[in-house]
């Protein structure tokens, strides 16, 4: 989507499309516009070329088997941390503890740093200007003697 000079969005136009069963989730892109996209339901990493077109998946087959001890189970949170991925393995469907994990995969790329918008600058608003609270004048009782 391009941006225009009014800094509105220009027309939503389609990159790719996950297939029927893939769960696309987290993605984190490359400084060669390569975007690496967690397959959260097909237990992979897919890599989108900058022209839309699905370049790879890894691993190639079903089953998350990724030459690591602990596969890919419901990945979900890409991150570039160098040339590596980082991979928050949910293991959502299975619940299997042992795979819940933080997985490092070799990209082979680096990544382009992440984009965090700076916080809303806070403008300091003076405090309004209260009226002073009336004094209470303390009432004084009057004690009547009695007549004798």
């Amino acid at each position: 989507m391009a941006i225009g000079p009014d800094s509105k969005p220009g027309a939503l136009t389609q990159l790719w499309e996950s297939r029927p069963a893939d769960g696309p989730d987290g993605f984190a892109i490359a400084q060669s516009g390569a975007i690496y996209v967690a397959l959260l339901v097909a237990n992979q990493i897919a890599v989108i070329g900058p022209d839309g077109s699905e370049r790879e998946r890894f691993p190639a087959g079903p089953g998350g088997a990724n030459d690591s001890a602990v596969p890919f189970d419901a990945p979900s949170s890409v991150r570039f941390l160098g040339t590596r991925l980082i991979v928050a393995n949910q293991s959502y469907f299975t619940g299997d503890a042992t795979h819940q994990a933080i997985l490092d995969v070799e990209a082979g790329e680096p990544g382009l740093p992440e984009l965090i918008p700076p916080a809303p600058v806070q403008q300091h608003v003076a405090p309004a200007t209260k009226h002073k609270p009336r004094k209470h004048r303390k009432r004084r009782r009057h004690h009547h003697r009695g007549r004798r």
